[in-house]
């Protein structure tokens, strides 16, 4: 928030008083304001310096000015203390600059709530300068500033600190990134300065023999403030290898007059390297694993930089062999060139090649060779070779599995999942259909140890093709527990000659539990919770199997019990089939129970039992009951009310209300002719001195049973303004016997007020707002009742008018009416006017005036009028002239002319004869100087 200055203005008043004199009063500093645009200067040693909005305003949109502020003492230097800084971050912006203009070295550019803070005059003049600009929108707090000034300046400290460069190992000509941050540790605000950034052969700076790199430019630093410094520095290309030092040298040209110049520098150590490549084969791949002589390979493979310096283009050769050495007996089949590699970088070769005719079946190796012609130089030349080994083999097919999976590789004994996978022909010649088994092993190895799991069967395939399989496999019942493998074996009854039968089998680990089953019962329910003996309730709830196998068929049985604990006494009075559970899963179930009809009155529980049957072998055969308390009573009848509802809750009386609510009978016997009676109450005890308002036809409600009831009920017109109450009362003339005759009341809160009316008109409508005297209009609105008591009669009367305003001076021309309107309420009304035929033409208004035969005692009469306003046009003719010509727009005075023309009578009435005159006038205008 900026401070304020207030100023006192007085003035002498020379009332027998010969001087009133006034001394200067200390502490009443000037205070100064940017200019919104322009130039001006200011010559002070004390003061405020705000922005254009002074002290107690926001600065202006597309501000643009300058200030110069001077030291009013000859050889002192002005001094800025900024108290406030608040401007739009990113759009305008205070410049500060150290002398007498805007090209005086800049001190700093600020926004946003980053304040100058302390800023000096530090040339000769001892001025500053500042320029503000602002964008259209948004306009902030602006800035204050204290004005002083001082004879001498403190100086500013710079340092480095936090100075890093990566990599600190780099060969001649490489590149390095340096970060550090420039400090200003005390004194006034330092100018903006560059880092400058050295090669040196030692940690000490020498300009003079130090190499220097680059540089990074920051802004102004106040006393304690920071910027972040970066830049990629080249180390010259003919360095010698050796350890060096990265120099970082804070306003290495000396620009920033400091108080201590012996801390800029800081030094980070680096190891210029010769230059020296190394490469390397990486991920070498073959198109095959077995091939028959004569036919094509594909060889592919990344050459990898792993040096420190560019490695010049260079090919990759590939080579025939009988090992993975290189040797002057390996057949090169082919090479791939490639570009030239940076440190660090790889580049893809690939190459196809034949193999031989003739090449003995056996096992090979392609070799991969980096840079085979040696046309590089490099560290290493013993990491240039990476082999891979392949069958050369006879003509036939191959088959192999691969991308072998199963839905679930944690199973239950006698549990089932899915598995699936390729079966590929790599041979060289099409295999015939074969199966594909899946076996259940205890190692990876196929031998007749392994169970069968299932198969499943595939076509054909041609050399080089392959077929998706999947099957259903279930996992032995009687399975021990344990790790297992699933085997998937290519053609497992070898009806497929192969050329080679040692790679048909590939696997997927399995881990096999006991299976376990858990019943629980949770969220058990019952509907009702009271019942008489022979009575029948719905049970309902939540059957969960907490074990890891399905449980198969069983059934829930529910007990009548006194107590909650199963045993031999519980009698089985209902139960629900179950098909099956899931392995942690549940299912809902649904049932009915009967209560026995010898069944004693008392409190007694419902059990709900898991396989109650103990169809199933569970791991936990205590925690299958659950339960939920039942109470036997006598038949009867319990009626009760829920959810009273009345239309309003504040009406007047004689007004009319809706009410509704439901009828319930929670007892245990069908209440037949049960009726819901509505009463007025000045308290909530249904008593003798309460009003009936109505009631509800009597209806039949089952036993926990419920029937919505409702009516619509009259206020009685005698009622006093005040707070009620509305009862709604169960069986409220005791027809019916109840087992409870206390809980028959509800009731709704309900305040009458005396009864008002308040009409007013809207929405106001005439069929034309241009009609001639004499002729009738239609018209139209809505009358509203905003009262709480009902209108009647209700009238519209409708009025011509000068005004909008209702006098004695108007003329009814039209009215309707209807019979009543209630609070609240409110009504279209229509009705005709006719217009006076003996009116002249003009502006009129049509007034619409509720009651306007004032019959109706209003709380409001100053709101019964609305308005449209027509334009009335009166009876007679009009005549005028259309389309007036002559024969001759240029003749001599004496001359003929002929003149044509027509009269047109835009009037309402018939215009009696009349002559058409012409004459000669200097003007457009009729007038007696026009001769005829």
């Amino acid at each position: 928030m900026k401070s304020s200055t207030f100023f006192l203005h007085l003035s002498a008043l020379l009332l027998g008083i010969s001087c009133l004199c006034l001394r200067p009063v200390a502490g009443l500093a000037q205070t100064y304001t940017m200019p919104a645009t322009g130039t001006t200067t200011i010559t002070t040693c004390a003061g405020t310096l705000y922005d254009d909005g002074g002290a107690g305003g926001y600065y202006s949109p597309y501000d643009d000015g300058t200030v110069t502020i001077y030291p009013a003492t000859a050889g002192n230097k002005v001094r800025l203390i900024f108290t406030s800084f608040s401007t739009e971050l990113g759009y305008d912006y205070l410049s500060i600059y150290d002398g007498t203009s805007t090209s005086a070295p800049l001190l700093g550019t600020y926004a946003g709530t980053n304040s100058p803070g302390t800023v000096y005059g530090t040339t000769s003049s001892g001025a500053i300068t500042l320029r503000f600009t602002s964008d259209y929108t948004v306009q902030y707090d602006g800035f204050a500033a204290t004005i002083s000034c001082v004879t001498s300046v403190p100086q500013p400290d710079l340092t480095v600190q936090g100075a890093t460069v990566s990599p600190t190992n780099v060969v001649a000509g490489g590149t390095v990134a340096a970060n550090s941050q420039v400090y200003n540790l005390s004194g006034g605000t330092a100018s903006s300065s560059d880092l400058g950034y050295y090669l040196s052969t030692d940690n000490v700076f020498s300009p003079t023999t130090d190499t220097f790199l680059s540089y990074s430019s920051g802004g102004a630093l106040a006393a304690g403030q920071s910027s972040t410094r970066y830049a990629n520095l080249t180390v010259p290309a003919g360095t010698t290898p050796g350890t060096y030092y990265i120099l970082f040298a804070a306003d290495y040209q000396n620009a920033v007059a400091e108080s201590n110049e012996t801390n800029n520098v800081t030094a980070v150590g680096i190891s210029v390297q010769a230059a020296s490549p190394d490469l390397i084969i990486q991920s070498p791949t073959l198109s095959a694993t077995s091939i028959q002589s004569g036919s094509p390979l594909t060889f592919n493979c990344y050459i990898y930089n792993q040096g420190n310096s560019v490695a010049s283009s260079s090919s990759v050769g590939f080579y025939l062999s009988t090992d993975n050495a290189l040797s002057s007996d390996d057949t090169q089949l082919t090479s791939a060139y490639g570009t030239a590699l940076s440190a660090g970088y790889s580049g893809q070769r690939t190459g196809t090649a034949i193999i031989p005719s003739g090449t003995a079946v056996g096992t090979y190796y392609i070799l991969f060779v980096a840079d085979y012609q040696n046309q590089v130089a490099e560290t290493n030349e013993n990491n240039n070779v990476s082999a891979v080994s392949f069958a050369v083999v006879p003509p036939g097919p191959d088959l192999t599995v691969a991308q072998q999976s199963v839905y679930s590789s944690y199973l239950a004994a006698g549990t089932s999942t899915s598995a699936y996978a390729y079966v590929y022909n790599i041979g060289n010649q099409a295999a015939s259909s074969s199966n594909l088994g899946y076996y259940l092993s205890t190692n990876t190895t196929f031998d007749a140890n392994d169970v069968a799991l299932g198969s499943s069967t595939g076509a054909a395939l041609a050399a080089g093709a392959s077929s998706y399989r999947s099957a259903t496999i279930t996992i032995p019942t009687g399975t021990a527990a344990g790790s297992y493998y699933v085997l998937f074996v290519a053609d497992p009854a070898n009806l497929v000659t192969e050329s080679s039968e040692t790679n048909n089998v590939a696997y997927y680990s399995l881990t096999v539990y006991a299976p376990t089953i858990d019943l629980t019962i949770s969220s058990a329910y019952l509907t009702p919770s009271q019942t008489s003996p022979g009575g029948t309730v719905s049970t309902s709830g939540y059957e969960y199997n907490q074990g890891n196998a399905t449980a198969g068929a069983h059934r829930i049985g529910y007990y009548l019990s006194t107590n909650t604990t199963l045993d031999a006494s519980d009698l089985l009075v209902g139960s629900s089939a179950i098909s099956q559970v899931y392995a942690t899963y549940s299912t809902t179930f649904n049932g009915t129970l009967t209560v026995p009809t010898t069944t004693a009155v008392g409190s007694y529980y419902i059990l709900f039992v898991a396989d109650d049957q103990y169809q199933i072998a569970e791991t936990n055969e205590n925690n299958n009951v659950t339960y939920q308390p039942l109470q036997v009573v006598a038949p009867g009848i319990d009626l009760t009310i829920s959810s009273a509802y009345v239309s309003s809750y504040q009406t007047a009386a004689n007004s009319t209300l809706s009410v509704n609510c439901y009828l319930n009978n929670q007892g245990t016997a069908t209440a037949n002719s049960a009726v819901a009676g509505y009463y007025l109450s000045t308290n909530t005890t249904f008593d003798a001195s309460d009003i009936a308002l109505g009631s509800s036809a009597a209806v039949t409600v089952a036993a926990n049973g419920s029937v919505y009831r409702s009516a619509t009920v009259i206020i009685p017109a005698a009622t006093a303004a005040g707070n009620y109450y509305v009862l709604f009362v169960a069986d409220p003339a005791n027809t019916i016997s109840e087992t409870n005759e206390n809980n028959n009341v509800a009731y709704q809160y309900l305040t009458v007020v005396a009864p008002t009316i308040d009409l007013y008109m809207y929405s106001g409508y005439l069929s034309s707002t241009y009609v001639t005297a004499g002729n009738t209009l239609n018209a139209t609105g809505y009358i509203y009742n905003q009262g709480n008591a009902v209108a009647s009669p209700v009238t519209m009367g409708l009025y011509l008018s000068t005004n909008s305003v209702l006098d004695s001076n108007d003329q009814l021309i039209g009215s309707t009416s209807l019979a009543s309107l209630a609070g609240g309420a409110s009504s279209y009304l229509y009705g005709t006017a006719t217009i006076p035929a003996n009116i002249g033409s003009g502006t009129y208004y049509v007034l619409f005036v509720a009651d306007y035969q004032n019959q109706l005692a209003e709380t409001n009469e100053n709101n019964n009028v609305l308005y449209q306003t027509i334009q009335v046009v009166g009876i007679g003719p009009d005549l005028v002239m259309q389309s007036a010509t002559v024969t001759s727009y240029t003749l001599a005075a004496g001359g003929p002319v002929g003149v044509t023309s027509y009269i047109y009578n835009q009037g309402n009435s018939t215009a009696s004869s009349s002559n058409a005159g012409f004459y000669l006038s200097t003007n457009a205008t009729f007038d007696s100087s026009d001769i005829q």
